[in-house]
């Protein structure tokens, strides 16, 4: 424990610190993430759950994309504690002790969520395989398990091959080739399909955002992000998932696409303001509508 949680430690009331002291640690996959709170009521009720559950997925993602056997633990090799600062604090902080790792969010309503994934992924490679990985290994270990990530990686490999940057086998060149869609035009249906994913959904549905919504359109989402941070996770797999289903079909669709995983990242961050989110997705929604042009004129023409 530092000097300043010894201190704010000892400025609780008397009820206050029986009250932190008497919460039960929660455990989760298989016994291998545990988490701690040392934090009000409600703030354990606004910030613990979505923070397991964020960890838990993660874990499950790995387990599944890798075909990684899965382990039971005795003691757990992951522990998240969630601190009591109330400020914009983004930290991460990490401490490896043997085969367990130990993650503190010092504000865990202001945490950077791609740093957690990237240590959490790490801490998954050290518990469970045996690895130990830099934050590049960790970024290439969770893309190669994600499926939709794995998609656009091997998109960008297909294109690498063709221009005569990356060298493949001819046949693992063929095989990329036939587990992605193949690039090319955007025709009116896959504009239609890429702009039908365009809501936010909560991770269970026995979990709405913030406990009643079970869908909400990306501007909704700018304002309830600053009430449930699960948007904000919703926000970061989202913003993988529209680069799938929008990149390589055509010019247009493929810029609405970034366009709008551009906007997702950064309310996944938390750090711009609402007006900066409402131009980013607005230059999204630009950016789809002359895709839908694009699409439609395409295949009018095709008629004729």
């Amino acid at each position: 424990m530092t000097i300043l949680a010894s201190i704010l430690l000892f400025a609780l009331s008397r009820a206050e610190l029986i009250d932190r002291l008497s919460v039960r640690p929660v455990t989760q996959v298989d016994g291998l993430v545990k988490i701690l709170s040392d934090c009000p009521p409600d703030m354990r009720r606004e910030f613990q759950t979505p923070i397991l559950r964020f960890a838990s997925d993660t874990m499950d993602h790995l387990y599944n994309g890798l075909a990684e056997p899965r382990k039971r633990f005795e003691t757990p090799g992951i522990v998240i504690y969630i601190g009591d600062g109330r400020t914009n604090n983004t930290e991460v902080v990490t401490k490896v002790d043997g085969s367990v790792t130990k993650l503190y969010l010092p504000a865990p309503g202001f945490t950077d969520i791609n740093k957690l994934k990237v240590e959490l992924t790490k801490a998954f490679a050290l518990s469970v395989r045996g690895e130990v990985l830099d934050d590049g290994g960790a970024v290439k270990l969770y893309r190669r398990a994600d499926p939709y990530l794995r998609v656009v990686d091997d998109r960008e490999s297909i294109e690498k091959w063709m221009k005569g940057e990356e060298k493949l086998e001819t046949e693992e060149g063929l095989n990329l080739m036939r587990r992605i869609l193949e690039p090319g035009r955007a025709s009116p249906r896959d504009v239609k399909t890429f702009a039908s994913h365009l809501y936010l959904y909560p991770l269970y549905y026995s979990a709405p955002f913030a406990g009643r919504y079970h869908n909400v359109s990306f501007k909704e989402a700018i304002d309830l992000a600053k009430i449930d941070p699960a948007v904000r996770f919703a926000a970061l797999e989202k913003s993988y998932v529209v680069m799938v289903y929008g990149g390589g079909k055509g010019d247009k669709l493929s810029e609405a696409a970034e366009a709008y995983s551009l906007f997702l990242r950064e309310l996944a961050a938390g750090k711009l303001k609402r007006n900066g989110l409402i131009r980013l997705l607005g230059r999204a929604e630009i950016a789809l509508h002359e895709a839908a042009e694009e699409a439609r004129k395409a295949f009018s023409q095709e008629r004729e």
